[in-house]
């Protein structure tokens, strides 16, 4: 008789105390919706507000630097392949043929390294 009073006062303190997990469980999941939701409701003023802010404006100077650098060295590697198909190519075909225009010796000197950086 003592241990089934003893049993069964352990098994309502279990009960209150998982009960109490259990309502503080929904209590903090409640919570985590309402603080997500007044972060989503928040976003759009902190968003513009940061995007107004001189850290932003510096932050997409430099991105239009690094824009504007990729695209000259894009640019200024396509002239470099151009310059390659349009005359050194057809320079150095030309000079191992019979009707040289220039010699192998001085387009290599004036189209110094062309390759290497190619």
């Amino acid at each position: 008789i003592k241990y089934a009073s003893i049993l069964s006062s352990h098994n309502k303190d279990d009960m209150i105390l998982y009960k109490y997990l259990d309502v503080e469980s929904k209590i903090t999941k409640a919570q985590r919706i309402i603080k997500a939701y007044l972060r989503r409701k928040k976003f759009p003023t902190k968003a513009k507000e940061f995007l107004s802010s001189p850290l932003a404006r510096d932050l997409n100077k430099r991105n239009n630097l690094w824009r504007e650098l990729l695209a000259s060295e894009r640019i200024y590697f396509q002239n470099l392949v151009s310059l390659h198909e349009i005359y050194i190519q057809p320079l150095n075909i030309k000079a191992r043929g019979n009707s040289q225009i220039i010699s192998e010796k001085k387009i290599s000197k004036i189209f110094r390294n062309i390759e290497r950086i190619k």
